[in-house]
């Protein structure tokens, strides 16, 4: 096949042109063996979860994650219908890149699903005395942890948008993986600080739960001196 009725070929690869055939021959992957085992694993074990994590607390499938599969499968696909090794090559490491991007959109808007449970919670519960109900100390401990993980998210969408400027020159496939792998991590970081606030407001609600029972919760004087509250699932 000449370098041009390929170049066609790949132009139409994604149409429905009955006219052109595309061959795919996944041989032609067998000399990338490791790095698909990197790109699947990383798929199977940190993309798939983080999606079934915003399912459970969005109920819906995260789009831009989807529009990355595409675009991962799309590659791949590229990748076993043609025959030159640096273009092999190029859309193996640009899967990655995009298995890389799901991983960095799902830490990110998980990140932002956690902290509208933050506010949710204490606007849910507006009307405690957090002093007099003796959780002064818990609600500190809280807000600390969040200040810590709105900063951290805060570096990740400034290296983000820094990084975005940069890339209007292009970059090579190697350098826009090990750009989009870095930022990962930094949202990684504002993940995990976010993922721990939401179990201390869970740990915090189940504490305030039992005060309820005890009648030990104390609302804001303007509300009475007592009321009880528990869990938003018990009013």
């Amino acid at each position: 096949m000449t370098k041009e009725s390929e170049n066609n070929k790949q132009e139409f690869l994604f149409s429905l042109n009955n006219e052109i055939k595309i061959d795919i021959d996944v041989d032609a992957l067998n000399s990338y063996k490791e790095e698909l085992n990197a790109l699947l694993s990383e798929y199977a074990n940190i993309v798939n979860p983080l999606i079934v994590e915003y399912e459970v607390e969005k109920n819906e499938f995260p789009i831009e994650m989807l529009n990355e599969i595409r675009a991962i499968v799309g590659h791949i696909v590229r990748a076993t219908a043609t025959k030159d090794e640096k273009e092999i090559s190029e859309n193996i490491k640009k899967a990655h890149s995009h298995v890389k991007r799901a991983t960095l959109d799902g830490y990110k808007y998980l990140c932002v699903i956690y902290d509208e449970r933050y506010w949710d919670f204490f606007s849910r519960y507006d009307t405690i005395d957090w002093v007099d109900s003796g959780l002064q100390e818990d609600v500190h401990s809280i807000n600390e942890n969040r200040r810590k993980a709105v900063e951290l998210l805060s570096r990740a969408k400034n290296s983000e948008g820094v990084e975005n400027d940069s890339q209007r020159v292009s970059l090579s496939a190697k350098d826009h993986y090990e750009s989009v792998a870095t930022l990962s991590k930094m949202y990684k970081r504002a993940y995990n600080e976010y993922r721990l606030l939401y179990q201390m407001l869970y740990l915090l609600d189940e504490k305030m739960a039992t005060l309820a029972k005890q009648k030990k919760l104390v609302s804001k004087r303007k509300y009475g001196l007592l009321s009880v509250f528990g869990r938003a699932n018990d009013r």
